[in-house]
């Protein structure tokens, strides 16, 4: 994951809906910046951090690093939900045509 937290740290360009999505939730805030647009703010991150925002699909990781995590995922996954005080389970469905009722 540290791999994909650089990839994303080191990128260029971000994705413009989720920046719009951020921004608005920021400006609703009357703790956050209620009294700025999203143009503003876009603006602000734009020269501060050297970014373009695009309307695109991004590619944050590459083949080698999506290969890896799906590995350790297999790796891993049967242990995911050890430890932190419950199990995953699964209820049972109802039956819903079972044969007492066909009668």
């Amino acid at each position: 994951m540290a791999a994909v937290a650089d990839s994303i740290m080191q990128a260029r360009v971000f994705l413009l809906t989720l920046a719009r999505k951020t921004i608005e939730d920021l400006i609703d805030d009357p703790q956050g910046l209620p009294n700025a647009t999203v143009d503003d703010i876009l603006n602000l991150i734009a020269v501060a951090k050297s970014v373009t925002a695009v309307d695109e699909a991004l590619t944050v990781v590459d083949e080698n690093t999506r290969s890896d995590i799906a590995t350790e995922w297999v790796r891993r996954q049967d242990a995911f939900f050890s430890g932190i005080g419950f199990t995953l389970t699964r209820s049972r469905k109802p039956d819903r045509c079972s044969r007492t009722d066909m009668s």
